[in-house]
């Protein structure tokens, strides 16, 4: 499949625009160059007028749907003021947008050529505006990978506690350890069983309630809080 504005493929580490309702595909750098430049929202190709677009990066197997507003991607030039839809750099500290031409006439001017990429807010180096695009999405892409990987680990950790608990209930029902003895030796027996699964549940290859007998057993009579 290729983009319809550039030609080129869309290839597996290409950053794919799907505009939404239309679903037709394009390099994300072509439709926004597209969009800026045209000052509107139609789909190139069949002229639907579209306002979201989910976002994929193969190489990250992940989705984001986005929603851009033309307006509110234009943003002024810091130096003439122009609100064109030309802004070619951009500060990443304060986020500021410019014109390479302005840039290196305030450069030029102050005889100071070589600090043309420094942004005359903060003096923090500014970055092309595609760059600074893509770099935020895939920032994005990580973010909801580790948020997907946070979740599983909490599911897992729920799972094996539950097999803990339930060994530990027999110790607290006949009063050989506190509620507070039931806590600590909770946490250790769990952590154990985490790390031998591996940060896991496979309760294909591990016997969880026999692994949390067994490991509750030790702590207790280590910890000295029931001769067990």
């Amino acid at each position: 499949m290729s983009c319809p504005i550039c030609l080129e493929d869309l290839a597996a580490n290409d950053i794919i625009s799907e505009l939404k309702p239309c679903n037709h595909k394009y390099h994300l750098v072509c439709i926004r160059k597209w969009q800026l430049d045209s000052n509107q929202l139609k789909c190139p190709y069949c002229q639907c007028k579209t306002g979201k677009m989910n976002l994929k990066l193969n190489k990250l197997n992940s989705v984001v749907r986005i929603v851009y507003d033309t307006k509110k991607s234009i943003d002024d030039c810091q130096i003439c003021g122009l609100k064109d839809g030309k802004i070619e750099f951009i500060c990443d500290e304060c986020e500021l947008g410019y014109h390479e031409s302005c840039l290196h006439d305030v450069s030029n001017d102050l005889g100071m050529q070589t600090t043309w990429r420094e942004c005359i807010n903060c003096q923090s180096e500014v970055v092309h505006s595609e760059r600074n695009s893509n770099m935020r999405i895939i920032e994005s892409f990580k973010r909801l990978s580790l948020q997907d990987q946070e979740e599983e680990l909490k599911e897992v950790k729920v799972r094996i506690q539950k097999h803990v608990r339930n060994a530990l209930n027999n110790y607290y029902e006949a009063k050989k350890i506190t509620s507070e003895q039931f806590t600590e030796v909770n946490k250790l027996v769990s952590r154990h069983l985490y790390q031998i699964s591996n940060n896991r549940y496979d309760d294909q290859t591990h016997h969880y309630d026999t692994l949390a007998k067994s490991r509750i057993k030790m702590e207790l009579q280590r910890l000295g809080y029931a001769h067990v």
